[in-house]
C-alpha cells in the first residue's frame, strides 16, 4: 500500500491565521476582505490542526514530531514530543481530549514504517495536558491481523493477462498486485465517542471506540486512470497498455464526520501526483445503513473485485478535486 509521504522538504516553516468570516447579518455576503490575525509562527511542518474550547488551536509539528497548544494569547506549549516520530492527524472532542496520530520509521524519514498508531492526550481546564497520552489503537498491529484491502486487486486488473505479462517485472510500477500490508495513520474526527481513523497505508478507515475496540468501517474504492502512450513510455511498458485502465490505490488523507452517520473521506491516488494523468483527486461519501448501491459509474466500477464494506455501510464519491488533496 502506498503512503503519503510527509517529509515534502528538509525543513518548513508556517504561519497559522485566524479570520473572521466575510458574511453580514441575514447571511448576504460582505465584500469587505476578511480579518486576518496571525496566532504563531516558527512552526515546523505543520500538517494537521484542530480547534478547541477556550479558544486554544492544537498543532501537530510533523516535521519536528511535536504536537503544540496555541493559546489565545500565542503562547506555545508542548503537548507531546516524539523524539522525532511523525506527529499527525490532530483531531478535538471539542472539550477536553485532542486525538493525534503518531508514525515511526527506520530509518527517520524512509519509506519503512515500524509503527503506527493513535494517541489521545487528556487536558486540563486550562487546556493543558493532564497525564501522559494513551495508546488508543496500534493501527499497524490492526493491519498486520487483517489487511483490510488484502482482497483487492490493483493495476492492470482488466488487461488483457498477454499484455500484463509483457510489463517488466522490475519496473518501477507493479503490472498487477493485491494489496499489502502496511499502516500510516494519517487523519482522525472524533464523533459520538467513536474515533475515525483515515490509514493512508491501509486504504481504509477504521473506527475505534474509546476502549480500543477497531474495526473497518470503509476499504476504500480503487482509483481508475486510463494510461496514455507517455506514460507507458515513461516507464518502460509495451504499447498495449495504451489506452487501458491502471487501477491505483485510493490512499485517504483525511476523514470528517458529517449529518446522519455519513464520513467524508478525501483522496491521493497512488502514482503520479502531478497532472500527467490528469486531475485524479477525489471525495468520497460513505453512509451507513444505505445498502450497497453506488451512486455514480466510478464506484460502482471500482468495487467489483474490492471487498464489500463492513454491512450497512456504502461508497459514493460526493466530489472530484481539481487535484491532489495534499
Amino acid at each position: 500500500m502506498r503512503r503519503v509521504p510527509t517529509v515534502l522538504a528538509a525543513a518548513a516553516t508556517a504561519l497559522l491565521l485566524a479570520a473572521a468570516p466575510a458574511t453580514a447579518h441575514g447571511g448576504r455576503h460582505d465584500p469587505r476582505p476578511p480579518t486576518v490575525t496571525d496566532i504563531a509562527t516558527g512552526l515546523v511542518g505543520p500538517l494537521s490542526l484542530a480547534v478547541g474550547p477556550h479558544g486554544t488551536t492544537y498543532v501537530a509539528q510533523s516535521f519536528a514530531g511535536l504536537l503544540t497548544a496555541v493559546g489565545r494569547d500565542g503562547s506555545q506549549t508542548t503537548l507531546y514530543d516524539s523524539g522525532g516520530a511523525e506527529v499527525g492527524g490532530v483531531s478535538s472532542d471539542g472539550h477536553r481530549t485532542v486525538t493525534f496520530t503518531e508514525t515511526v520509521s527506520d530509518p527517520p524519514g524512509s519509506p519503512t514504517i515500524t509503527a503506527s498508531g493513535v494517541w489521545t492526550q487528556r487536558l486540563d481546564r486550562r487546556g493543558a495536558a493532564s497525564g501522559a497520552p494513551r495508546l488508543l489503537v496500534d493501527t499497524l498491529a490492526y493491519e498486520q491481523a487483517n489487511n483490510p484491502d488484502g482482497g483487492v486487486t490493483y493495476g492492470l486488473r482488466d488487461t488483457d493477462p498477454a499484455c500484463v505479462a509483457q510489463v517488466p517485472a522490475d519496473g518501477p510500477i507493479p503490472a498487477l498486485y493485491t494489496g499489502v500490508v502496511d499502516s500510516h495513520a494519517y487523519a482522525t474526527t472524533t464523533s459520538r465517542g467513536t474515533t475515525y481513523v483515515a490509514d493512508a497505508g491501509a486504504n481504509a478507515v477504521l473506527s475505534v471506540d474509546h476502549r480500543g475496540r477497531t474495526r473497518t468501517v470503509a476499504v476504500l474504492p480503487a482509483q481508475p486512470a486510463v494510461i496514455t502512450a507517455e506514460a507507458a513510455a515513461g516507464v518502460g511498458w509495451p504499447a498495449c497498455v495504451v489506452g487501458q485502465t491502471y487501477w491505483f490505490e485510493p490512499v485517504p488523507t483525511d476523514v470528517e464526520a458529517g449529518p446522519r452517520g455519513q464520513l467524508y473521506v478525501s483522496l491521493l491516488p497512488g502514482g503520479p501526483e502531478d497532472a500527467s494523468l490528469g486531475a485524479r483527486g477525489a471525495c468520497t461519501r460513505w453512509t451507513r445503513g444505505a445498502g450497497r448501491r453506488a451512486s455514480s459509474r466510478r464506484a460502482s466500477s471500482a468495487r467489483r473485485t474490492s471487498p464489500s464494506p463492513t454491512a450497512g455501510t456504502s461508497t459514493s464519491p460526493s466530489c472530484s478535486a481539481a487535484g491532489s488533496p495534499r
